[in-house]
């Protein structure tokens, strides 16, 4: 106790603080480590670290931003802008278009930038980047909504949807 107190007069604030640092360092890393358990799984190659994961649930959920009760959505830009609303899965987004607000008239299909699902029935949204369900996809849990596609690597590249019901997958949220 007395150390402490005359450690800043002897040494030096700088070094103190620095040494208690250096000591922390060396003991964190042991009691993070005891308390997590296992590392987790390292992420699918069509994850971003950017993306942030919810955690399944199940009976009824509260609705994804901007988007009905039942439905699964795309926007063209934020979920304020234009969407396109979806009650089932969906083999392409060929001929299909944005409504109602900023980015009406324009294509589907690669062309959106937020994701909401506002299923009560535990349906995940799997939304792909192929047609017919095919190529790399991502995921979006009843309630959840990704305000940005861009920021985890999906914008502008999503053709066709598959609803499921819920999967140990980890989906996407904001």
């Amino acid at each position: 106790m007395i150390f402490m107190k005359l450690a800043p007069v002897l040494f030096g604030r700088q070094a103190v603080i620095a040494a208690a640092a250096g000591a922390l360092l060396l003991v964190a890393p042991l009691a993070v480590s005891a308390d997590i358990g296992p590392e987790p799984a390292a992420p699918e190659p069509s994850r971003s670290a950017q993306a942030r994961t919810a955690a399944p649930s199940t009976g009824p959920v509260a609705a994804g931003a901007n988007c009905a009760i039942g439905n699964h959505c795309l926007f063209w830009g934020t979920v304020s802008s234009a969407r396109k609303q979806y009650f089932d899965s969906v083999n392409h987004f060929n001929g299909d278009t944005f409504s109602g607000g900023a980015g009406a008239g324009y294509s589907v299909d690669n062309n959106s930038f937020a994701a909401s699902n506002s299923s009560s029935s535990d349906r995940e949204s799997h939304w792909y980047d192929g047609q017919f369900h095919t190529g790399a996809h991502f995921c979006v849990n009843p309630g959840a909504t990704v305000n940005s596609l861009y920021n985890v690597g999906w914008h502008a590249r999503i053709s066709s949807l598959r609803l499921r019901p819920r999967t140990p997958e980890r989906c996407l949220s904001n």
